[in-house]
C-alpha cells in the first residue's frame, strides 16, 4: 500500500502542484485555468483506490485455497495436493486480479463533479459562454 501511494505521488505530482483541467458542468466547456484543489482531490482518490487494490488479493485467495486443499470438500484436489498447490494458487490469484483491478478503479467515478466553492478563489465568479455563473466543474480524476 505504501508503495502504491509513493507511486501515485511520484507519477501524479504535477497534477497535485500545478492542478488539473476543469470543465463547466453545464456547457462542458474547458476553463483555461487549472485547479490545484481539483488536482489534490484527484490524486487523493487515486491513492485511496490504489490502497484498496490489494485488499481482495490478500483476503480471498487464502480462504479459497484453504477451502480447496484443507477443508476436505474437494477430495480430488486434496489427493494431488503437492502437484496442484502452485497452479491452483496462481489461478486463484490471477482470477482475483480480474476482480480486484476493476473494483479498485470503480471506487470513485472517473469524472468528478465539484462545486466551485471547493476550488480556488479565481474560480468563484467565472461565467460560461451563455453568460451564466459557473457553479459546478467537472474534472477527470485519472487512474
Amino acid at each position: 500500500a505504501t508503495a502504491n501511494i509513493a507511486n501515485v505521488g511520484a507519477m501524479r505530482n504535477k497534477d497535485f502542484f500545478e492542478g488539473v483541467k476543469v470543465r463547466d458542468r453545464a456547457t462542458n466547456e474547458e476553463i483555461p485555468t487549472k485547479s490545484k484543489a481539483a488536482g489534490a482531490k484527484a490524486v487523493a482518490e487515486v491513492a485511496i483506490s490504489r490502497v484498496m487494490l490489494p485488499v481482495p488479493l490478500l483476503l480471498f485467495p487464502p480462504m479459497i485455497v484453504h477451502y480447496l486443499f484443507e477443508s476436505g470438500k474437494c477430495p480430488s484436489i486434496a489427493k494431488r495436493r503437492a502437484q496442484l498447490f502452485l497452479p491452483v494458487n496462481v489461478a486463484v490469484l490471477v482470477s482475483m486480479m480480474f476482480f480486484a483491478v476493476p473494483m479498485a478503479i470503480a471506487l470513485f467515478p472517473q469524472d468528478k463533479v465539484l462545486p466551485v466553492s471547493a476550488l480556488e478563489p479565481e474560480f468563484q465568479n467565472l461565467t460560461n459562454s451563455k453568460g451564466d455563473k459557473i457553479t459546478e466543474v467537472v474534472f477527470n480524476k485519472g487512474l
